[in-house]
């Protein structure tokens, strides 16, 4: 009887990772994004003092993920909205388009 139920213990385990499925889907920290538009839109725009806050949940990293985050710039009330979408997934490299808008 115990190898009857050890039997079908083991049974269950296999059929149930059977119906499992692994994600290899990458992901990216909120924080890395941010500090990449960041660093983008500093260049882009010859302004310093800009914060980027991208959430933080964990990011797919799957082409047409859109993302969006919020915008400050030191010495303006205003916020932003900065919508990133990726655009082209190689590995764990990664290309992505953003647009502003007013918040």
């Amino acid at each position: 009887m115990k190898r009857l139920v050890a039997a079908l213990v083991t049974a269950a385990v296999l059929v149930g990772l059977s119906a499992c499925s692994f994600s290899t889907t990458v992901t990216e920290k909120p924080e890395n994004l941010a500090a990449n538009v960041k660093g983008e839109l500093e260049a882009q725009y010859d302004v310093q003092g800009i914060e980027i806050n991208c959430g933080t949940d964990r990011i797919s990293v799957v082409v047409d993920t859109v993302v969006v985050c919020t915008m400050t710039v030191t010495d303006d009330p205003d916020s932003y909205e900065v919508v990133v979408t990726i655009t082209e997934v190689d590995g764990t490299n990664y290309k992505y388009t953003y647009e502003l808008r007013a918040a």
